[in-house]
C-alpha cells in the first residue's frame, strides 16, 4: 500500500551513539534505544544491515513496554504486513490506540491512512480530526496535508476553506516544511486564499526548492499538483485530474 511510505521514523544523528552502546542500552531495556535499534534495522542505518523482522521485534518489544510511539510504528507495520502477519483492522486500532495516548505520529499516520481509504470503515471526519488534532499540536506534515484537504475542492470531507488552507501552509511553512512552502507559494501566485502576490510567490517557491523539494514548479505544474513532505525524504503527491476525481501518490 502506498502509505507505507508514512512511517514517521528517526533519523540519526551523526553526533549521537553509536550502534553499540545503541545495543547495550536496548539490551538492558531503554526504550528510546529500542525504538532506534528498530528504526536502524527497518531502515538499514547506523552501518545495520536491513532486517525488517528484526526492526519489528525491537518496535513490538518497545510497545510492550509503554512506547506509546513504538506502538504506533507497530500498528502501521501489523496493518501493512511489514514484519508481522497482515491485519488491516489491528492495525488501524493500534494506531488508534496509540494516537488516543497522545503520540503525534500516530494522529498524524491514523488521519491519512483513513484519507487514504486504508480505513474503510472509519468516516472522513475521522481523518480531519486526527489531523487536526496532530496539526494543533504543532505536526507540520499534518498541517500541510490538511491545508490540502481544505484547499482541494475535490475533497467532499473537509470543507472547502481557502483561508484557513493558507493557514496551515504557512504554518508548516514557516516551521521548515518544505512541500508547504510550495504549496503556500503557489497561493500567493494564483491568489488562491490570499491577495496575488507574485514576489512573494517567488520567494516561497526557491525556499521550498532549497528545503528539499525535488523541483522548482512552473506556474503551470503548481497548478495541477499539491503535495506533503512527510520527512525523511518521504512525501505524498495529490495530482489533480479535473472535477472527475484525484490520484493520490506517495513517493
Amino acid at each position: 500500500m502506498l502509505w507505507l511510505l508514512l512511517l514517521c521514523l528517526l533519523q540519526a544523528s551523526a553526533s549521537g551513539p553509536t550502534l553499540g552502546e545503541i545495543e547495550t542500552e536496548a539490551r538492558s531495556g531503554n526504550v528510546r534505544a529500542m525504538v532506534d535499534l528498530g528504526t536502524a534495522h527497518l531502515n538499514g542505518l547506523l552501518g545495520v544491515e536491513r532486517n525488517v523482522s528484526a526492526g519489528a521485534e525491537w518496535y513490538r518489544a518497545a510497545a510492550e513496554k509503554g512506547s506509546v510511539a513504538a506502538l504506533g510504528q507497530v500498528g502501521i507495520m501489523v496493518a501493512q504486513g511489514i514484519g508481522f502477519p497482515q491485519n488491516v483492522q489491528q492495525g488501524v486500532a493500534l494506531m488508534r490506540q496509540a494516537a488516543e495516548q497522545g503520540s503525534e505520529e500516530a494522529m498524524l499516520n491514523l488521519g491519512i491512512a483513513i484519507k487514504l481509504g486504508v480505513a474503510p470503515d472509519e468516516p472522513p471526519s475521522e481523518a480531519n480530526k486526527w489531523l487536526a488534532q496532530a496539526a494543533a499540536k504543532g505536526v507540520a506534515a499534518a498541517q500541510g496535508f490538511l491545508g490540502i484537504c481544505y484547499r482541494d475542492d475535490s475533497d467532499t470531507s473537509c470543507p472547502t476553506n481557502l483561508t484557513k488552507a493558507v493557514e496551515l501552509f504557512e504554518q508548516a511553512a514557516n516551521a521548515g516544511h518544505a512541500d508547504s512552502m510550495h504549496n503556500l507559494g503557489v497561493c500567493f501566485q494564483k491568489g488562491t486564499g490570499v491577495a496575488s502576490d507574485k514576489r512573494r510567490a517567488a520567494l516561497w517557491l526557491a525556499r521550498g526548492a532549497s528545503a528539499g523539494r525535488c523541483l522548482l514548479y512552473t506556474s503551470d505544474a503548481a497548478d495541477e499538483e499539491d503535495s506533503v513532505d512527510l520527512g525523511g525524504g518521504r512525501s505524498i503527491k495529490k495530482e489533480r485530474k479535473g472535477s472527475s476525481g484525484k490520484r493520490v501518490e506517495a513517493r
